[in-house]
């Protein structure tokens, strides 16, 4: 069943649109309003966000797509900045995708999914996209604007050094001691950004920083999200089918990144963007080795079982966001933030990790304890992300640090984990004054 590219095209727009129109990234408010601080300002030396980093050297490796952001969002809302980033993500799709089986194609999109949306990882993966087309073109003389990818891409998103991890593979593979000229040019041009050499030190610190694994979801090691799993499962078979009896021809960096995927769930997404090509060639290989007797009717038959499975779930996906999450704020503490908008906290506010963005976004005024830049950022051996966690698991610790920052406030989280901070407020008799329905917001006692 082959379909026209403009149905295919379609179906992955309408897949990626949905995703990004009915969810909110926790870290979308920061990205938004750094844009808007760095049309306004420029690049601050220091971070601007919080009372308890004010000195420290924030290097924001995504500058420039921040401020793209807050000139489309300035420019059409929400609305305009779905409907351009589902158009990024489906590009990547095609660009990695155009030659691949339909369905193969449809369910390594869906693949994607959890990671998709109005995210700062859209440039990682259109980046990486672009590399692998520019790399396997069958002129070579476009390998020559490499250098001008990297440029770009280093100052849209920190992920840029995997792109070199793949050059180098390249370059090994097809020895090709052009491209690891290409590769080192690239490198140079990657320190034409705003901090220089400061970007490698960001980039480094967060890649070498083990802990986020265990803290930050997205970091989580041998964690598959549900609508990646079937496009795990095919590249298995095909891999098990055909490259376990060529691995010469098969074992290849797709495999690598595989692993890198399994280590922390966030490289999934590159590592389909990857692997996409070479599965189908896979599929393929096993696909002549059927009968010609029985090829018929085994092809019909396969291509009415992928197309059910591909509609279901779609289906389940498109059910899932419209059926809980039409308001993409729902677990956002909107009614916090009302609350803090017309009382403003008379110290300082405490917050949990995950609503740091949303707080930047909706109460600029206040300055926020913790967000999603911070968890690699250490300063005078000072580590933000573990005093954060003292707070949640320690009562001394927290008490320590609320007098030290003056907090008089705390948005907290609801959930399991951080029950015990929300016993310990209300122990020291916090008065709960607005609800959401995944969080509390608490004012300390009058005194």
């Amino acid at each position: 069943m082959t379909w026209p590219p403009v149905v295919s095209l379609s179906i992955i727009f309408v897949i990626y649109f949905v995703v990004s129109f009915l969810s909110l990234d926790p870290d979308f408010g920061w990205h938004l309003q750094a844009g808007n601080y760095f049309l306004a300002h420029g690049i601050p030396a220091t971070d601007i966000f919080t009372y308890t980093a004010k000195n420290f050297p924030w290097v924001d490796h995504e500058w420039l797509g921040d401020i793209l952001l807050s000139i489309m969002y300035s420019g059409g809302g929400y609305v305009l900045l779905s409907v351009i980033y589902s158009c990024l993500w489906t590009l990547s799709a095609w660009l990695v995708g155009r030659k691949v089986h339909n369905l193969t194609l449809i369910v390594a999109v869906l693949a994607t999914v959890p990671f998709a949306g109005v995210r700062a990882i859209t440039w990682s993966v259109l980046g990486l996209a672009l590399l692998i087309v520019i790399v396997n073109a069958k002129s070579r003389r476009i390998r020559w604007i490499l250098p001008l990818l990297f440029l770009v891409w280093a100052n849209f998103h920190g992920s840029f050094v995997i792109g070199f991890a793949y050059l180098l593979y390249m370059a090994l593979k097809q020895r090709s001691w052009s491209l690891v000229g290409l590769t080192f040019v690239s490198v140079i041009a990657t320190l034409i950004n705003p901090y220089g050499f400061g970007l490698y030190i960001e980039v480094l610190r967060t890649l070498g920083d083990s802990s986020l694994h265990f803290r930050i979801s997205e970091w989580s090691p041998f964690f598959i999200p549900w609508m990646t799993i079937p496009y795990v499962l095919v590249w298995m078979c095909a891999f098990a089918l055909t490259g376990l009896k060529n691995w010469r021809k098969y074992l290849g960096i797709d495999v690598l990144f595989f692993l890198a995927g399994v280590s922390s769930m966030r490289n999934l997404v590159l590592f389909i963007i990857i692997s996409l090509g070479v599965t189908d060639i896979r599929l393929r290989d096993v696909a002549k080795t059927i009968p010609k007797t029985l090829d018929k009717p085994r092809r019909r038959l396969i291509v009415i079982f992928g197309t059910a499975i591909t509609l279901f779930i779609i289906g389940t996906m498109v059910y899932h966001f419209w059926g809980t999450s039409i308001d993409r704020e729902s677990s956002s503490p909107k009614n916090a933030v009302s609350y803090l908008q017309k009382h403003p906290c008379e110290g300082n506010l405490f917050n949990d990790y995950n609503y740091g963005g949303y707080l930047i976004w909706k109460l600029p005024s206040e300055k926020v304890y913790i967000d999603g830049r911070m968890p690699s950022w250490v300063m005078n051996g000072h580590k933000y992300m573990d005093e954060y966690v003292g707070i949640l698991t320690d009562s001394k610790i927290r008490k320590t640090i609320f007098k030290e920052y003056n907090i008089k406030c705390a948005l907290v989280n609801k959930s399991n984990d951080k029950k015990s901070i929300v016993k310990g407020l209300i122990k020291d008799k916090w008065t709960t004054v607005a609800t959401d329905p995944s969080s509390l917001l608490l004012l300390s006692p009058k005194k």
